[in-house]
């Protein structure tokens, strides 16, 4: 499996107004290092290769894999099996390809699939009832899916996760002339409490 980032977010995770208030800081003097302190949380939380195996802020991704789980593998038989879709929640799929047989681009019809949705876990793609996976030229990354993902402005999740990376920032910026490095065990029990919970672990 192969992610590629297409649009990173456009929107902080939090903002440099947020933050500041967190830390109670009422002059300028340390913008830009809270700046780096925010970009540096997003790295350690969102996207392919943040902790939570999310996508917190609104990105589009690629996803490549090297066939469809079966060529061929029809909704009708007893063990359906699905693409699914990483880097939760899942907004919308914006294209669905694969490489033909005569080596050509094609688009997968969005009747022949459906979405099963699952919140603000991992979706998955599979056949349209009666329907089959079609085949696929056997090569690295025949199939291509390009989705966007993210939480809304109001979800509680989001909620959760600008907490806890105020409280990320709060404490490299009371450490800033030690060497902080952030893995889990190294936040306090409250953050680790907030952020355990949101996981994706099969990710």
């Amino acid at each position: 499996m192969t992610l590629i980032l297409k649009t990173a977010p456009v929107t902080s995770i939090v903002s440099l107004e947020e933050v500041k208030k967190h830390v109670n800081m009422l002059n300028d003097d340390n913008d830009e290092l809270l700046k780096g302190y925010i970009a540096s949380a997003a790295t350690y939380l969102d996207g392919s290769n943040g902790i939570l195996g999310r996508a917190v802020r609104t990105q589009s991704w690629e996803l490549r894999i090297n066939g469809f789980p079966s060529d061929s593998y029809c909704y009708s038989r007893n063990d359906v099996m699905g693409i699914d879709i990483p880097l939760p929640p899942l907004q919308t799929i914006d294209s669905f390809k694969y490489v033909d047989t005569d080596g050509s681009l094609t688009d997968v019809d969005i009747d022949d699939y459906q979405l099963i949705e699952n919140g603000n876990f991992p979706a998955t793609l599979i056949p349209a009832f009666d329907s089959c996976w079609p085949v696929a030229r056997f090569e690295p990354n025949a199939v291509r899916i390009e989705f966007t993902a993210g939480f809304a402005d109001d979800s509680p999740i989001l909620a959760s996760i600008k907490l806890a990376v105020k409280q990320i920032i709060s404490l490299w910026y009371e450490n800033r002339e030690a060497s902080v490095e952030a893995n889990l065990s190294d936040l306090p029990h409250g953050t680790r409490a907030l952020l355990a919970p949101l996981r994706i672990r099969t990710f």
